[in-house]
């Protein structure tokens, strides 16, 4: 699968409608928070699924001992909350084929991991995903090797829906091949792995702060400022803070958390 899929396998609507959606993220991009809120509550009207999430784990997940970074939902019932409190995730059908998988980039409807038969007849559909109102689902994995992050976003349909088929696929597999595409382009990468105290400098940097007023804002001083800055340029290898910010400008995307 590739990173960038082909627009091609896509109606002119749905590309307009996945690229307005990325623009909004990436105006969201500083709050993991608010940017998967806003995704999660998207994506469902882009695929027509009533139910969705989105979350953030290491990319060395143990399903023994499951635990998001980051979890986001919408209209996603207790049943499957309480499941996920649990952190085991091991009698999920679902399960051995997403780990299989884990640290590449997919995206697969239920149907491709597991079939009626295992799906229907599991312990799990019961006790959750019928108890919870859901049944047909995508689950859409991005792996960031350099900031050992694995993104995911899952949409559901409620029981008696029609499956999802090729297009809705399509859609989720390039929308998460575009923010993939912006995660890992070498000035995000490098962002986010700055210290905190650096990525708060560049902040103030892009509000357009004096040295004096980041030194006021942050607490330190004026001569501390002068010296996270001077890291920053080396780091960027830039000269300037114009410079500087207009490197970071092509690394605008949705942060991950760390």
């Amino acid at each position: 699968m590739s990173e960038h899929p082909d627009a091609s396998e896509l109606s002119a609507d749905d590309c307009r409608r996945i690229f307005r959606l990325v623009h909004e993220l990436c105006e969201l991009g500083n709050d993991p928070v608010q940017w998967n809120t806003h995704l999660v509550q998207s994506v469902g009207a882009l695929v027509d699924a009533p139910v969705t999430g989105a979350c953030v784990i290491a990319s060395d997940l143990d399903p023994a001992r499951w635990e998001a970074i980051l979890m986001v939902k919408h209209y996603i019932d207790d049943a499957w909350t309480q499941y996920i409190d649990q952190a085991d995730v091991r009698d999920n059908p679902l399960t051995p084929p997403i780990m299989s998988r884990l640290g590449t980039d997919w995206t697969c409807t239920r149907r491709e991991l597991a079939d009626d038969t295992a799906w229907y007849g599991s312990p799990f559909y019961e006790r959750v995903a019928a108890a919870a109102g859901t049944d047909d689902n995508i689950t859409s994995h991005v792996c960031v090797r350099a900031l050992r992050r694995i993104h995911q976003i899952s949409v559901m349909r409620r029981p008696g829906e029609a499956y999802f088929g090729a297009r809705e696929t399509a859609v989720i597999r390039f929308l998460h091949a575009e923010l993939a595409h912006l995660w890992r382009k070498p000035e995000a990468v490098e962002i986010d792995t700055l210290p905190k105290r650096l990525l708060e400098t560049v902040a103030g940097m892009r509000r357009g702060l004096s040295r004096k007023e980041i030194a006021t804002d942050l607490d330190i001083s004026p001569h501390t400022v002068h010296t996270y800055e001077r890291q920053l340029f080396d780091r960027f290898a830039v000269t300037s803070r114009g410079e500087l910010l207009a490197r970071l400008a092509r690394a605008i995307r949705p942060s991950l958390p760390k």
